[in-house]
């Protein structure tokens, strides 16, 4: 996928692009084995901004753009080489991924394994109604609501 940001004369300042998996053909218990990803409960996402607003407490949302690029592959994973990196005399060789990248099954798994680890690490807790609310109170109190989602 390529994205051109163009400036007002409509000359180019820079392209974009988001290589992306044919996670379409991995194949279960041969590529991955388990693809869950915990995702918050909408009444918890409600409860959070009930208590927000009973609190006075400031509520601000976040998205992760290159989240699941933080995620560590467990499995040994190749994929092909894109045309564009395809070299003369080369068209054998393929790219090992050591990290996560859109696309692959277990990408968003693979990400919520980074950030619990995270989370667990900065003093926050899992509340037991809902593994996705995460609490600490550091002085003031904070709730994070985690929502995974593939694009």
């Amino acid at each position: 996928m390529f994205k051109l940001k163009t400036i007002d004369d409509g000359s180019v300042e820079r392209h974009k692009a988001r290589l992306v998996v044919q996670g379409f053909s991995q194949k279960f218990r041969l590529h991955y084995d388990e693809t869950f990803c915990p995702v918050v409960r909408f009444e918890s996402v409600r409860t959070v901004i009930a208590l927000a607003a009973q609190q006075e407490l400031q509520l601000q949302q976040m998205d992760v753009t290159t989240a699941f690029l933080n995620g560590e592959l467990q499995e040994e994973f190749y994929m092909k080489r894109p045309k564009v990196f395809i070299v003369k005399g080369k068209k054998h060789l393929v790219f090992k991924l050591n990290k996560s990248i859109y696309g692959l099954k277990q990408s968003p798994r693979r990400w919520n394994e980074v950030l619990d680890d995270k989370l667990k690490q900065m003093g926050f807790a899992q509340t037991t109604g809902d593994h996705c609310i995460y609490t600490a109170v550091k002085g003031e109190m904070f709730v994070i609501a985690v929502y995974v989602d593939d694009w």
